[in-house]
């Protein structure tokens, strides 16, 4: 609700994913449109799966997505 904290957000989702590279099986995030859009800068639809890994030089990769049924 308070988009004076959004950069804060987001920048504390993707330390998590870079602090976790290398945890085994698959962590599931729920969250809203505009908090995907910012970390992927990419557009997704309501519902829409967005598959990602942390790359070796540490940046965050879009490997994917799986629309909703």
């Amino acid at each position: 609700r308070d988009r004076r904290a959004a950069s804060a957000q987001t920048d504390a989702v993707a330390a998590f994913m870079r602090q976790n590279p290398n945890t085994s099986g698959v962590t599931v995030m729920v969250t809203h449109f505009v908090n995907i859009s910012a970390l992927t800068n990419a557009d997704v639809s309501s519902g829409e799966m967005v598959v990602m890994q942390v790359a070796e030089d540490g940046q965050l990769a879009v490997l994917g997505s799986l629309e909703a049924l």
